[in-house]
């Protein structure tokens, strides 16, 4: 009886560090955290502004409005004078998840369908670019990267490894653009990026008397920069880059319980750790036949093999490194069409498509990131009158379906996938030329 007391009592505290390493695994490795759930593949955010969602983030060699500050730096160098852009995405996403829970501790299993809580996410955008000389041109940007917001039903099987989270970054980035020549500019940035993250999880083991609300809530910063080139191959052809770096996130916060547990970490505690978030590259090559037409395809790149695992070390009562939250992501790619076209000065009228492969390693798929790879299919307008521009834009995003294999949502593994997941955008970019 003993010996069998023994073996319940640790399995029940490896349930329990496994809780919570799920649960940071979901606050914390979120690179993303940004204001809402707009985003990329994985974690990543490339919305950044009505004009560039509608063509399907096709701006990196148009790079000719103000968002270029975050599409293509390098591009500003078309922008006379001062220009502003000041806008927002907002986007409302619709998942299920169903699938086979078997519990650790008594082998009962249960078959349940799942959907997530339907939430309306907001991502505003800020550009501001100025010439300087006729060389040299100043660009600021505030925007997201990356970003997630996922919630589930307090009372669904799992849990005890999520039932909602809300992270949250800001970018500001200041760029240099210069001319090289008439047809080549380089532009280089610094990237000031800080992150505000909650999480909630309910982890339940009736046959321990454990019915406990844990809270984990954490800030974080990182510093990182960005290069830019822009080149004039002809008055038809146009092609851009832009390289975003890697950022080291360094992340602080807190987890607090509604019940604790000594000697497990359900226990109230401080923690700390870094998260590394992937290097971005975006290639544009644009097309313009006559005034009323351009054409472009792109192409993006993002190292998620950065995101391998989690290391975070909790202090306080419970003084423990967590370093078996392995994610072993892959890197992935993005392709993307558009087309723009003007039949009237005031008037444009734009299509987009963007296809992204996945990062998720199947073996180690989790609950923050239930998506396969995506595709978007994207359309706007733009209003012109005097110094004013109205960009609008809507993009419809179908999910691929995720398989989970014994993936582990303690006190339960699942068996099942997430499905009939997609998302409607809707973005707002207002711009003015002084």
């Amino acid at each position: 009886m003993l010996r069998c007391k023994i073996i319940h009592e640790r399995e029940f505290k490896g349930i329990m560090k496994k809780s919570l390493v799920l649960a940071l695994i979901l606050t914390l490795a979120a690179p993303a955290f940004g204001l809402g759930e707009a985003r990329a593949e994985g974690f990543s955010i490339t919305q950044w502004s009505a004009r560039g969602m509608s063509l399907g983030n096709g701006l990196v060699g148009r790079a000719d409005d103000p968002s270029a500050v975050a599409y293509n730096p390098a591009g500003i160098t078309q922008l006379p004078g001062t220009q502003l852009m000041l806008g927002t995405v907002v986007e409302r996403p619709s998942s299920k998840m169903s699938g086979e829970w078997t519990n650790m501790l008594s082998g009962t299993k249960q078959y349940t369908t799942t959907s997530i809580e339907q939430k309306t996410w907001v991502i505003p955008h800020f550009y501001v670019t100025h010439q300087m000389t006729d060389r040299a041109w100043l660009g600021v940007g505030i925007f997201s990267r990356a970003g997630l917001g996922n919630g589930y039903p307090d009372g669904w099987p799992g849990s005890s490894s999520l039932v909602d989270v809300r992270l949250q970054t800001l970018t500001i980035n200041p760029n240099i653009a210069f001319k090289v020549t008439d047809r080549l500019s380089l532009a280089i940035g610094a990237e000031v990026t800080g992150a505000d993250m909650e999480l909630n999880l309910h982890t339940k083991v009736p046959s321990y008397g454990i019915d406990s609300h844990g809270t984990l809530k954490g800030q974080g910063y990182a510093l990182s920069g960005n290069l830019a080139l822009h080149y004039l191959i002809n008055d038809q052809w146009r092609v851009g880059f832009t390289y975003r770096s890697r950022m080291d996130l360094k992340v602080t916060g807190t987890n607090r319980w509604s019940q604790q547990v000594p000697e497990t970490v359900m226990r109230d505690s401080s923690l700390h750790g870094t998260i590394h978030l992937p290097d971005q590259f975006a290639l544009g090559v644009n097309y313009r036949p006559n005034e009323k037409w351009n054409f472009e395809a792109g192409l993006t790149y993002f190292t998620w093999s950065a995101y391998k695992r989690l290391d975070i070390h909790l202090e306080g009562p419970v003084n423990d490194l967590l370093t078996d939250g392995t994610k072993q992501w892959h890197d992935y790619w993005g392709f993307n069409l558009s087309a723009e076209y003007k039949p009237l000065d005031w008037l444009a009228l734009r299509l987009g498509y963007t296809y992204e492969t996945s990062p998720i390693n199947g073996g180690h798929a989790d609950f923050i990131a239930p998506t396969n790879g995506r595709q978007y299919f994207t359309g706007g307008v733009g209003f012109m009158w005097e110094n004013w521009t109205l960009d609008l834009g809507y993009a419809y995003i179908r999910v691929r379906d995720l398989s989970y294999r014994n993936t582990e949502a303690t006190p339960y593994v699942f068996n099942g996938n997430s499905h009939s997941s997609h998302a409607h955008s809707m973005a707002a970019s207002l711009s003015y030329k002084f």
